[in-house]
């Protein structure tokens, strides 16, 4: 069974969003909520990453998937949920604004991270799999090997109160590019003409 093994390799293709900005060059990334007091806003912080170069066929059979980070520093806070989309592009574009990462199509297919215990500083950490979301992309009639995966880990609002804190920090590439997120893919070769338009598929059985 292939695999293909990826990490994020630019300061470009992962941040996290807070308040009214994208945070790339901070050391770490944030997925949670933040509470400044019990009845006032909750601020979430979501996570961004792009992967490039994904040599996957399209319409390979995706087995599993999943995505890696590192912590950053040791949360020991409540157990939380995030869930990860992907981005519904045939080529996903790095993030370059909160806007952006916010109003991104999203694919159909998600995966809950859910009851996230604690982290503890350099440990990695691997997500639930995330396969059906890589799936329903190199599905896509415009995808190519090569292209680029995009990721959003979006947090799922809970109850605070004041100056509650509940996240999970990683490693981004400007603070250490060797502890950046990576994605791990082990998939097989679809059938032949599987997500093919019908003339390539027809070509390609001699019909």
């Amino acid at each position: 069974m292939p695999v293909l093994d990826l990490q994020i390799s630019d300061t470009n293709d992962d941040g996290w969003t807070h308040t009214t900005d994208l945070h790339r060059l901070d050391d770490d990334m944030r997925v949670g909520t933040f509470f400044l007091d019990p009845v006032g806003p909750d601020y979430k912080h979501d996570i961004v990453v792009r992967f490039l170069n994904v040599t996957l066929p399209q319409g390979a059979k995706i087995d599993q998937a999943h995505l890696t980070f590192t912590a950053w520093a040791t949360n020991d806070e409540t157990i939380i949920t995030a869930v990860i989309y992907g981005y519904d592009y045939d080529n996903a574009a790095a993030p370059t604004s909160k806007f952006q990462v916010l109003n991104n199509d999203l694919t159909t297919a998600s995966t809950a991270w859910s009851n996230m215990n604690p982290w503890t500083q350099d440990v990695e950490y691997d997500s639930n799999d995330i396969s059906a979301i890589i799936q329903e992309i190199v599905d896509r009639p415009g995808w190519a090997s090569g292209n680029a995966l995009g990721f959003r880990m979006r947090s799922v609002p809970g109850n605070g109160g004041y100056w509650s804190y509940k996240t999970r920090e990683a490693w981004d590439y400007s603070g250490s590019p060797s502890k950046a997120a990576k994605l791990h893919i082990e998939w097989t070769q679809g059938a032949v003409g599987q997500g093919l338009n019908p003339g390539m598929a027809n070509l390609l059985l001699g019909v």
